[in-house]
């Protein structure tokens, strides 16, 4: 049930899957980004604490005092003007590379250029400079397939293959994509002499971090901070963030757009956020797009000229620079700045003859941009991330071999990068980790100077960052709060918690929990058991009731002896409706309070945006009423082993409105009014409108609106206009019984249904009289005679009536059905009850019989129908459609 992706809420500063986002889809990577000290603090902090292996001292900024020498590739006078970047030289070097045959190799691993074109062009670069290997040259370069999720051991041969040559010193692997880790693993133990550099990883540090000599990420944290003072130095009075549930599901997109917030608070700026829908979801790019053209007039037209805006997804940067400079407003960068991020298509430019030479991109990117009015008011990076990590990477692996420059010596790094973007500053550290404090001085982030069309470089890379951006605003707090918990029997014996030294601040740890990793504790050792719920937040109805319940039946179990002669130890962390501290929390379960499982909450979207952590960590999950089918599969159908799920999902009740539409209310036609930013609400509609177009129904109108939305008479009126005979409401949370109170308002009469997302919250906004004739999907009977001792005990605990009672009685089941598996595992290790979660099979609970199918979903359950009656919901019928 209940996407509560739809309320704003995705690594503790890296999220696993940003780099695999940025791949399939273009938004903003999902690259986990480590934490960062300001400039600054870098310089003390690297330079004070210096290591047997790396004697660096990072450098507070990039500064034009690098040494010329480090630097192979020279500024030409001619492109050498202040504020514009120069070419950097390669053919000398390239006759040179031809000339001599080289006493090494460096492989270089990209992806093709339909994935991530900048950095396989990184590659051919380098190979036009020093020579293919195959021709008598240096660089061996090898692609990894576009599929690379579903093709990851191809990913990790393609890597490993280039160590069978034995003149290869240096592997880079830019993109690092899911399998570099492996993949190095098996380099290091074949070859340790070969050195192992990676560009955006996206995998945890925590993973990658051991095995990599080197890895690099962009700085987006840092960005955070710049981009709006950047924004003050343009003269933005606001600044409007633009993005979509998903996008700040991970938790780096999350933490940067706080510490915006907190920068234009600082700096003086007004921060405004704006909804827009999701690429991937059924409207797709197209749609996404067009909303962006139509939304950034009516935008400006609010907020002014001077504001400034951005947005975390590529495919809308597009659009939004169309706009941005047609209206006058502000932008200072792309999310992955570069040239080609999103000027080229915006503005007809055609850059054939200037591929590969940035200079001269740059150059016919600013003269037409500044022509269509963007001078002094537009800006990218001058030089893409992606071209200059590979390049830089591979230089700086060769310098290393050849002797002139030292493995983890940032200076040398820098000099690297220097050779192929002349002009151009950048700054960067190495990463130390918020919670723990521990520093890893092979990780490093970096950023680069802002280039503002019409006034050059804007000093970003010497601006020094408050320390507190880095450190405090938008980091996972230590202070997370954590719902009162029935205290549990003192342990006879300590269980160890201890994380890992280099366990960074990201949603999955730096070993999965294994049988060997996790020995079994003493028999008197408390079970450790996680519960996350949306204690405050749009639906902390729903979480309140899910709390007292979970407390309710551990209690109980603690009252008979336990689980396999042991204590429960509970340990509840609040999500807050938001899908950065689901993340986490469901990191700290796992990481720290080492649980053996975790359940809740009920959201789709925060259930999803947690699911790479449990599988990472190998800890068993179960959603209380998330119906999302996503929750427990993958877009290709396969099954996340981690992820299980106690109620039915939105598909099986899809069926059930338009069953109880067709048979029970007897109606032709259907008007849909839907969330577009919420996956429960998106996919509900998507599953009703199948089933109901396939019982020979027609849909009259289906109407869109956003979550924060509170104002809907504009689509109910099109609504209306179209005569429908039953309005269909698949939807959460305030914006249903809004819906319905201004549906009867403007004059719908006929029936209104909608999924579980009902509550009894409605009644309070909506009123007693416009809720008569309204009909819901519900997982339970609350009449159900089975129930009646759950519901007395709840209210002995709790002093109040279960008014949630879904989410109350499913959390409650959620908690026996752990239990029957630990009993049947006989272990508390989390891999065996995973196994014995999968095979359950007719398990009798408080509200149903449950069996799991393949898919970890429970199969054969009833949908029940409750009608809108006297103030209350009542039993009408139920419905077991079949599937």
């Amino acid at each position: 049930m209940k996407n509560k992706n739809g309320v704003w809420i995705g690594l503790a500063i890296l999220i696993i899957i940003i780099g695999f986002v940025m791949a399939q889809n273009k938004p903003a990577p999902v690259v986990q980004q480590p934490a960062e000290t300001t400039p600054q603090a870098r310089s003390e902090a690297t330079s004070a604490e210096p290591t047997a292996a790396s004697e660096e001292s990072p450098r507070e900024t990039v500064s034009t005092d690098v040494p010329n020498e480090a630097v192979s590739a020279p500024v030409s006078a001619d492109t050498a003007t202040e504020g514009t970047p120069a070419e950097p030289e390669a053919s000398a070097d390239t006759a040179t590379a031809a000339a001599e045959a080289p006493k090494f190799h460096i492989g270089v691993a990209t992806l093709t250029v339909s994935q991530a074109e900048d950095t396989y062009r990184g590659a051919e670069f380098l190979i036009g400079k020093y020579g293919n290997a195959s021709e008598g040259g240096m660089i061996r370069h090898v692609t990894m397939p576009d599929s690379f999720m579903s093709e990851m051991e191809t990913t990790i041969s393609q890597i490993v293959g280039l160590s069978d040559d034995p003149l290869v010193k240096v592997i880079v692997v830019d993109d690092a994509i899911p399998g570099t880790t492996e993949a190095f693993r098996r380099v290091k133990e074949k070859r340790p002499d070969i050195i192992c550099l990676a560009g955006e990883p996206q995998e945890d540090p925590g993973v990658i971090g051991p095995v990599a000599d080197m890895a690099i990420y962009v700085d987006n944290i840092a960005r955070g901070y710049l981009i709006i003072n950047t924004a003050k130095q343009l003269g933005a009075k606001n600044f409007v963030h633009i993005s979509f549930p998903r996008h700040m599901g991970y938790e780096l997109l999350a933490r940067r757009r706080a510490i915006m917030e907190e920068a234009c608070r600082e700096l003086g700026l007004n921060f405004y956020f704006e909804t827009a829908p999701d690429p991937t979801s059924e409207v797709g790019i197209t749609g996404a797009q067009q909303y962006i053209l139509e939304q950034v007039p009516n935008w400006v037209e609010k907020y002014g000229k001077d504001t400034a805006f951005f947005c975390t997804n590529d495919a809308q940067t597009e659009p939004l620079l169309v706009q941005v400079a047609k209206y006058g407003a502000i932008f200072v960068e792309p999310d992955l700045p570069s040239p080609l991020m999103g000027y080229p298509g915006a503005f007809g430019i055609d850059l054939k003859d200037e591929a590969g030479d940035w200079p001269a991109i740059l150059k016919k990117v600013e003269t037409v941009v500044g022509g269509a009015g963007g001078a002094g008011r537009m800006g990218t990076w001058a030089y893409s991330y992606g071209w200059s990590t590979t390049c830089a990477l591979a230089e700086y692996g060769k310098n290393i071999v050849e002797g002139t420059a030292k493995l983890g010596n940032l200076d040398d790094l820098w000099a690297a990068y220097d050779v192929y973007t002349p002009g151009a500053k950048w700054n960067g550290s190495t990463y130390t980790d918020i919670n723990t404090g521990a520093t890893m001085r092979n990780l490093v982030l970096v950023y680069q100077d802002t280039y503002v069309f019409g006034k050059g470089y804007m000093g970003a890379a010497q601006v020094e960052i408050p320390e507190k951006y880095i450190t405090k605003v938008g980091a996972p707090s230590a202070e997370l709060p954590v719902p009162a918990a029935e205290p549990a029997p003192e342990p006879a014996s300590e269980v160890s918690s201890d994380v890992p030294e280099t366990s960074p601040n990201v949603p999955a740890v730096s070993e999965p929990v294994t049988e060997s990793s996790q020995p079994e504790t003493s028999a008197l050792s408390p079970i450790k058991i996680g519960e996350i719920a949306t204690i405050t937040g749009d639906f902390a109805a729903y979480g309140v009731a899910e709390e007292e319940s979970v407390k309710i039946a551990v209690k109980e179990i603690n009252e008979a002896g336990g689980i396999l002669g042991r204590p429960v130890e509970l340990i509840m962390y609040d999500c807050r409706t938001r899908n950065e501290d689901m993340v986490n929390a469901a990191r700290r379960l796992v990481q720290q309070d080492k649980v053996s499982a975790v359940i809740g909450p009920s959201g789709s979207g925060l259930c999803i945006a947690a699911s790479p952590v449990f599988t990472d960590a190998r800890v068993p999950h179960i959603g209380t009423l998330p119906t999302n089918p996503l929750v427990t599969v993958d877009e290709a159908g396969k099954v996340k082993p981690y992820n299980f799920r106690i109620c039915f999902l939105d598909p099986y009740q899809g069926r059930i409105l338009a069953v109880f539409a067709t048979r029970n209310l007897n109606v032709k036609t259907a008007a849909v009014l839907y969330d577009v930013a919420s996956d429960y609400s998106q996919g509900l509609r998507e599953f009703f409108v199948k089933d109901f177009e396939a019982s020979g129904g027609k849909i009259t109108a289906d109407e869109g609106h956003r979550s924060d939305d509170v104002d809907f008479r504009a689509q109910l009126t099109k609504i209306k206009d179209t005569n429908p005979d039953v309005l269909v409401l698949p939807t959460m949370g305030k914006s249903l019984p809004l819906a319905v109170k201004q549906a009867r308002e403007i004059g719908i009469t006929v029936p209104i249904i909608g999924g579980d997302g009902y509550g009894d919250f409605m009644w309070e906004i909506a009123g007693q009289e416009t809720m008569k004739n309204t009909y819901w999907v519900s997982h339970v009977d609350k009449a159900d005679p089975a129930l009646a001792d759950f519901f007395r005990k709840y209210e002995q605990a709790t002093g109040t009536e279960c008014q949630e009672f879904m989410n109350a009685v499913l959390a409650y089941d959620s908690v026996y059905w752990l239990k029957d598996a630990i009993e049947r595992a006989g272990s508390d290790n989390p891999e065996k009850i995973k196994e014995a979660l999968e095979a359950t099979n007719g398990l009798r609970l408080t509200h149903a019989t449950i069996t799991m199918d393949e898919f970890h979903n429970p199969t054969g359950k009833d949908g029940v129908i409750l009608e809108a009656k006297d103030g209350k919901a009542v039993f009408l019928t139920k419905i077991r459609p079949e599937m």
